[in-house]
């Protein structure tokens, strides 16, 4: 038979030892005989407390900077006076003036009056370098390397766009999507620092989906480019139509078409 738990009374339990009241008398007792340590560990508790905040603080207004940094630089690269001086720039290189000159008329009397300085350039340039000195590690200062490189190209300034491309390429930390069109502004700058050997071999190292054949595109350019020079229109044909045969459905095959019908009947290609 279990024995029946004897019930203490209140006399009895106010002469129990209570266990709480032990340990917090004790840790009291030693408080009051070592108040330097204790005041000691308050001040680092507190000290930890504000370094965290701090760091926190720290990195979420840092983010911010680096966000805005890069914001800033973007609007003042995309604006509607930079796109048309832009716009303007290359339609010049790339031989079209007339259309070059022509483009602000349509856009009216403002934006003409807008592309004779290249500040805007200037100005987001700089934003750009302010970006990659402070944060060089970041997502952000990688994708200023890209846009600082077209503004390199802006200024003809091809080595320097060729250098910044090869560092935004060699990154880890970029979304993939700009690999590609990268990969491409590098063909096109080593094109106009006067290296093709390696423009021809980066355009045709483009395989991404939607960039393969603008790559080849440009490939093909370069080579048929060079034949041509030489006054060997036939194979500058040869080499737009096997372009034309390898993308059948290419969104440039009209471009192209009209290429391969103005090139001028010349001597067979060598060796053929």
């Amino acid at each position: 038979m279990a024995t029946k738990h004897k019930r203490q009374t209140r006399k009895e339990l106010l002469k129990t030892t209570d266990q709480f009241q032990t340990t917090a008398s004790r840790v009291l007792d030693w408080a009051r005989a070592n108040p330097k340590i204790v005041f000691t560990a308050v001040v680092a508790f507190v000290l930890f407390l504000a370094g965290v905040a701090w760091f926190v603080n720290y990195r979420a207004s840092r983010a911010s900077n680096i966000s805005q940094l890069y914001a800033n630089g973007t609007y003042i690269f995309n604006s509607p006076r930079n796109v048309i001086l832009r716009y303007r720039v290359w339609a010049g290189i790339y031989g079209g003036r007339e259309l070059a000159d022509s483009m602000p008329l349509e856009l009216g009397r403002q934006a003409l009056d807008s592309v004779i300085t290249n500040a805007p350039i200037i100005e987001s340039k700089t934003w750009f370098q302010r970006l990659v000195r402070y944060s060089p590690s970041s997502t952000l200062a990688g994708l200023a390397l890209f846009r600082l490189a077209a503004i390199a190209r802006d200024q003809d300034q091809p080595l320097q766009a060729v250098r910044l491309l090869r560092r935004f390429l060699a990154r880890d930390d970029v979304p993939m999507v700009f690999k590609p069109p990268a990969s491409l502004a590098l063909g096109q700058a080593l094109e106009e620092a006067g290296r093709p050997d390696e423009a021809v071999k980066v355009f045709g190292a483009i395989t991404s989906p939607g960039y393969r054949d603008l790559g080849q595109f440009h490939r093909t350019r370069v080579l048929a480019d060079r034949a041509r020079s030489r006054g060997d229109s036939a194979e500058a044909r040869r080499l737009w139509r096997h372009f034309l045969s390898q993308f059948p459905k290419s969104p440039r095959r009209l471009v192209v078409e009209r290429i391969v019908e103005s090139l001028p009947g010349s001597r067979p290609a060598s060796g053929s």
